[in-house]
């Protein structure tokens, strides 16, 4: 491992370990604040809503901002255990290497594991979205998109840290742009016909309002907001201090807040859902669009979302790929395959370019609604594995008994995140739980038969440490 200048004095924690087993190379240490801010906003797609408002608004019947405030709540104090637990374990991996810290290497896999189901399927189904939507405008072979912005996307997460969270970036400012510009012309739309922006049909009418879908809402709000969660794969390349890294997190989360309850609400103002058609309803962003500027504006722009849209899913390849080498090097997975980091650019390339693979191949074979329905399961699991470790990492092994910090914000967080799952559609849990269980299984035969693993394991020799 590199030797950061970030390191912090972990001789107060009550954990002990032994020098963790050298790996190959050394990340670079390259990004800055506002980079890191921004490729998380571009990771959560601050589009997303629009993206999600077809099922979200019928779900609820009409109030899924409430979904969002929610998954809001829940995520502010689940930010805090990010941040409470990457000042202990300043290193690449999150919800991996915080759990193992915490909990030992077997169950920080588990939600580790849980996490990738999240990461790896998400450039799918945005790929799936994506290609779907160019093909039809182009009437190009649906395939070939998906192939093509794959393995550009593959070859940009392959060729070092700062060339790929850049080119994120700057795609990403028009994607962010675009969600401006949506929510400038919906105001104006608003305002010059004298329609409230408040009012039950947009706000709250207790008599027509579900709740159950609005906790579904929340579910996916929840996988939007995983983004800030791919920050902290890069707390190994970043020249910040440990202090301002974790303000990255918070200040991307709050962002993005902003984005999602703003334009829910403003589309909500702005037509009642129910007197679209299903159609309509399915490309609500078109169709808003459409009555706010012109078809010939509302088409450019619509294009333009879906070819920045891309950018979510370099993001996602980016931090799998960082998940999966901080397994790899600790002989959790194949070590020769995925503990490698590539000599010239510093990044795990194999790793960067299987999740490529998975994506492409995923795309060509799944419906991305079909894999929609499932993704979110992992990031509501890994959220609730990062505050249960503050919990029994703070709480419990080190005695430090802040009352908020240590107990009840992360207590309250995974019981809201627990509860938000619950309310998860039952092809999400079922799929989530198989997933789960493989993981199980995976992690008991690889301590039982492979023996660098479990003498690593036995001395502590896992990455929990710099």
């Amino acid at each position: 491992m590199s030797n950061n200048t970030n390191n912090i004095d972990n001789s107060s924690n009550s954990n002990t370990t032994s020098p963790p087993t050298k790996t190959e190379g050394n990340f670079r240490q390259v990004l800055g604040f506002w980079p890191l801010v921004f490729f998380g906003i571009v990771s959560m797609a601050p589009t997303a809503p629009i993206v999600y408002y077809t099922d979200t608004q019928q779900w609820s019947n009409g109030y899924s901002w409430i979904g969002y405030a929610i998954a809001t709540f829940l995520i502010v104090l689940t930010v805090l255990s990010y941040q409470i637990m990457l000042k202990k374990v300043p290193n690449s991996g999150s919800v991996y290497s915080y759990a193992t810290y915490a909990m030992g290497p077997r169950v920080g896999f588990v939600f580790g594991w849980a996490i990738v189901l999240d990461y790896a399927l998400t450039p799918l189904f945005v790929l799936g979205i994506v290609s779907s939507y160019l093909s039809s405008v182009f009437a190009i072979p649906y395939w070939i998109f998906v192939v093509v912005i794959g393995v550009i996307l593959g070859c940009l997460g392959s060729v070092g840290v700062k060339t790929s969270v850049m080119s994120d970036i700057i795609i990403g400012f028009f994607l962010i742009v675009i969600v401006l510009i949506f929510l400038i012309t919906g105001t104006h739309y608003i305002v010059s016909n004298g329609i409230p922006l408040f009012s039950k049909q947009s706000v709250y009418d207790g008599s027509v309002i579900s709740w159950s879908g609005v906790f579904q809402s929340a579910s996916l709000s929840l996988l939007s907001f995983c983004g800030f969660d791919a920050i902290t794969t890069f707390s190994e390349e970043t020249k910040l201090t440990l202090k301002k890294f974790s303000y990255t997190l918070m200040v991307a989360a709050c962002i993005e807040s902003f984005f999602m309850i703003s334009t829910t609400l403003l589309a909500a103002a702005a037509q009642d859902w129910t007197t679209m058609s299903q159609s309509e309803l399915t490309v609500a962003y078109y169709t808003l669009l459409k009555e706010w500027t012109s078809v010939g504006v509302a088409k450019v722009l619509v294009v333009g979302k879906e070819v920045c849209m891309a950018t979510c899913i370099l993001a996602f390849i980016v931090g799998t790929a960082r998940i999966l080498y901080s397994m790899g090097r600790d002989y959790v997975i194949p070590h020769k395959f995925f503990g490698h980091l590539n000599p010239k650019f510093d990044v795990p390339v194999n790793c960067a370019i299987l999740t490529s693979i998975v994506g492409i191949v995923g795309a060509l074979l799944l419906p991305w609604t079909f894999v929609a329905s499932i993704v979110s399961f992992g990031a509501c699991l890994g959220f609730i594995g990062v505050n249960i470790s503050v919990i029994l990492q703070c709480w419990h092994k080190e005695k430090d008994h802040k009352v908020f910090r240590h107990l009840l914000a992360p207590l309250i967080a995974s019981i809201g995140i627990a509860y938000v799952m619950a309310n998860q559609g039952k092809l999400c849990l079922t799929v989530g739980c198989i997933w789960t269980a493989f993981g199980i299984v995976w992690i008991l035969l690889r301590y039982k038969y492979n023996k660098t693993f479990r003498e690593n394991a036995d001395a502590g020799n896992i990455h929990t440490d710099m």
